[in-house]
């Protein structure tokens, strides 16, 4: 279909006027750009349009001009002038949260969302001129239509028209806010005219800063997953865990990270769980098949098993041995050991909480009196239940857990 062109001229009274207005007038018109006289074509078979008398002028140069003085009449004219804006919601823990992440992708994250904001220009520019200049930092500035600020000494708003030029770098770089319509043809004109102004392939917005807005915190979250130690010395995963539930503790000793990256990043070390035993192995001393050298993955079966099942009679899966009370458990140092170094080196490019009951702090970082499980005060060779100076034979606060600073003999 074929581009209606020249469809407004400037009637006598210098107005504006489309062709279907002209049309039942006699009046003369002039065209817009460069003056000259055109005449009404309003036959059976073409569409409509003003034809110049002479030589018809620069076509994109018309477009310029209709376009510069039709927006610039609809601003003035309008009650309401609305322009929605990209924006972001965010989480309103977000300042105070630990496991606060930035973009990962354009316009996406777990702790903020994109949302389009409606504002109404009017209510900041009360009116519009053609070509009026504005100076900032020593620059002069010109714009195609100046929308004066409401506030005497406020900034403006530039609309600049594009038809074959972009808008100057210089006159971005300046910190006013300017809107760009890029026009092909007058139905671009009136598609603007129309409609909301919205940000698209042909309508650009610069130094335009929205404040966002505080979300609802249901709409947020950063999916974790816990490793929980219990004064037995049992320990679980939680996977089901929010960045919002981070504090309700259920042991003595926790470890939380991201859910998203601890299994690409430990897979090479028997994942997560196996990992955070290995660090827990710290700060306590209990027996766990997690650490015993005797484990071996079968990938078989998707599973851990012992390998003296056959040999000793042991249970062939490890989750149904009960380390603590296995007198073939050896702790496998080395495994621990590289378990611990890429946690380490987890931890130094990523957010890791740990969490230590407060009243074992001190113990622990005093690095003296470690804490073991009671069945492991059964097998120690200096163990004396009714000796006050054997700290193992005490159960501390109704715990099932005790103090131990006795060293086995290398």
């Amino acid at each position: 279909m074929q581009t209606v062109r020249y469809c407004y001229a400037l009637d006598e009274s210098n107005r504006l006027v489309s062709i279907k207005e002209a049309k039942e007038t006699n009046n003369t018109f002039v065209c817009p750009c460069c003056n000259s006289e055109m005449t009404k074509r309003c036959g059976q078979f073409r569409a409509w349009h003003f034809a110049h008398k002479k030589k018809q002028c620069d076509y994109d140069n018309y477009l310029h001009t209709v376009a510069e003085q039709k927006i610039m009449e609809w601003f003035n004219k309008s009650e309401k002038v609305m322009i929605d804006i990209e924006s972001f919601s965010k989480c309103p823990n977000l300042d105070q949260c630990k496991w606060h992440q930035e973009e990962e992708e354009e316009g996406y994250s777990r702790c903020r969302n994109l949302i389009t904001q409606n504002y109404d220009l009017k209510r900041w520019f009360s009116h519009a001129e053609l070509e009026k200049s504005y100076t900032k930092n020593g620059e002069r500035f010109v714009a195609d239509i100046f929308c004066h600020n409401r506030k005497p000494n406020g900034q403006p708003l530039f609309i600049e028209i594009c038809v074959t030029h972009s808008c100057e770098p210089k006159k971005i770089e300046s910190g006013i806010k300017i809107i760009e319509f890029k026009i092909k043809s007058e139905a671009d004109i009136d598609a603007i005219i129309n409609s909301p102004i919205r940000k698209s392939e042909h309508t650009h917005f610069y130094n335009f800063q929205p404040k966002g807005a505080i979300g609802e915190i249901e709409d947020f979250g950063i999916p974790l997953q816990i490793f929980v130690l219990r004064p037995s010395m049992k320990a679980f995963l939680d996977r089901s865990l929010s960045c919002h539930e981070v504090g309700l503790h259920r042991g003595i000793f926790e470890i939380t990270i991201d859910y998203n990256d601890s299994f690409p990043y430990f897979l090479n070390d028997g994942g997560f769980y196996a990992v955070a035993m290995a660090v827990a192995s710290q700060y306590f001393r209990f027996n766990s098949c997690a650490l015993c050298k005797y484990q071996v993955y079968n990938d078989w079966e998707n599973t851990n098993i012992c390998t003296l099942y056959k040999k000793y009679g042991t249970k062939k899966y490890c989750r149904d041995n009960n380390a603590a009370e296995c007198s073939f458990f050896r702790r496998n140092e080395e495994l621990i050991k590289q378990r611990i170094e890429a946690f380490n080196k987890y931890k130094e490019k990523n957010h890791v909480d740990i969490w230590l009951e407060e009243e074992l702090q001190f113990i622990n970082h005093q690095n003296i009196p470690k804490l073991i499980s009671p069945q492991e005060c059964f097998s120690c060779p200096i163990y004396r239940p009714r000796c006050g100076h054997c700290l193992g034979a005490k159960i501390r606060n109704g715990r099932r857990y005790v103090v131990c600073d006795w060293k086995k003999p290398e």
